[in-house]
């Protein structure tokens, strides 16, 4: 999700807040020291500490991992410093053990109480199921605020990277980590 960063509330964890289209987000997490932060913006990363973050906030990308909690719509898992030009949907993938990547056409993505998706690689279409939402992050969404909307998804498909653990048999092919929409 795409936002100005506006504050870091280091009590009880790290709590972020993201300023996204008028609107104050939260993520939240127990353990700081799991996040990434990567900068394309060396002077907002300088000045950046536990309180409110310079001038307006500074632009930033956050991947999270969707978790409803009175803290925030999610735990954090990477924050992005961001100059003008929008890079984060070019940004590295984290190398998570144990896992395999494939990019092709998300075809299909059902968020009913589990998560189920269909990618198109190399003209086969590879199904994708994780038990809970809170399981997979979401990087770079369609929408306008960086999110996805479950639900029918328009021909020919949207161009994504998907990060997943391997399933050892059956039609599925693997349980999805990251879901990186490519724009």
């Amino acid at each position: 999700m795409r936002g100005l960063l506006t504050l870091l509330d280091c009590r009880n964890g790290l709590t972020l807040s993201l300023l996204v289209e008028g609107k104050t987000v939260k993520f939240h997490t127990a353990t700081p020291n799991g996040i990434k932060f990567t900068s394309f913006n060396a002077a907002g990363s300088r000045q950046i500490a536990c309180g409110p973050t310079p001038g307006n906030g500074v632009p930033a990308a956050i991947v999270y991992r969707p978790k409803e909690t009175a803290d925030g719509i999610g735990e954090p898992l990477s924050v992005e410093f961001l100059d003008n030009a929008d890079r984060s949907a070019s940004t590295p993938l984290p190398a998570i053990p144990g896992t395999s990547l494939v990019k092709g056409l998300l075809t299909k993505l059902d968020c009913t109480g589990s998560v189920s998706i269909s990618v198109v690689f190399e003209g086969k279409a590879l199904e994708f199921f994780a038990d809970s939402p809170g399981k997979v992050a979401f990087m770079n969404g369609p929408n306008p605020d960086g999110t996805v909307t479950c639900g029918p998804i328009a021909a020919p498909g949207l161009l994504v990277t998907v990060v997943y653990r391997p399933s050892t048999g059956g039609s599925i092919v693997g349980e999805p980590v990251i879901v990186q929409f490519q724009k």
